[in-house]
């Protein structure tokens, strides 16, 4: 509900969902929401789809068929320039390899991602909260290409914690990381829901 006591709608909701690739098919009538404020993980053999699925609702790829609405927008011949605005204000995505820009430094990484619109010291701001709740803060200036794997995801998150989306995808967060690197990984990613928003891994 929200804070009118108005029920509100789903971050997510697929109706009948199906994804062929081919003549095979990863999935089919595929059914689920996910909400403002929840934090739920998406599990399978390997080979089954996850990261295909990620990519559907992260407005990357598209289901063969079905019903897909992310963040009020039903992907059913979305523009990309609106499905660029929606990955640029609305949706997270720590990709399983990064995504960083490995020759900048940790705070361009980071301030890549901050909203357009902010004030040069409200981004500084933003770009320093979000790399000292990483354990990043004295490493601004460090380029990527020095940081070791769990390192470099630390530097991926902080770019999302910066943007505050209302929806966050994680593809396998934690594969590479070590135990205490993990643990930090999924308490911030918790954090991120307790705060409202929608949390896929």
């Amino acid at each position: 509900l929200d804070q009118k006591g108005k029920a509100m709608e789903p971050i997510v909701r697929a109706i009948d969902l199906t994804y062929r690739i081919g003549s095979r098919t990863l999935w089919t009538d595929l059914n689920f929401e996910v909400s403002a404020g929840s934090f739920k993980a998406l599990t399978g053999p390997s080979g089954s789809g996850k990261t295909t699925l990620l990519n559907c609702i992260g407005l990357l790829d598209r289901p063969t068929a079905g019903e897909l609405t992310v963040c009020g927008h039903s992907t059913s011949g979305i523009s990309e320039r609106r499905a660029r605005a929606l990955r640029r204000t609305a949706i997270g995505y720590l990709f399983q390899d990064f995504a960083l820009v490995e020759a900048d430094s940790i705070r361009d990484n980071v301030a890549l991602a901050a909203p357009v619109g902010l004030g040069r010291s409200e981004r500084l701001d933003r770009v320093s909260a979000a790399l000292d709740a990483v354990g990043l803060a004295g490493r601004q200036k460090e380029k990527v290409f020095v940081l070791s794997g769990g390192e470099q995801q630390r530097v991926a998150l902080a770019r999302i914690l910066v943007r505050q989306p209302e929806l966050i995808l994680a593809d396998e967060p934690t594969a590479s990381l070590d135990r205490s690197n993990a643990a930090m990984v999924l308490d911030l990613l918790r954090e991120q829901a307790e705060s409202g928003a929608a949390v896929l891994i």
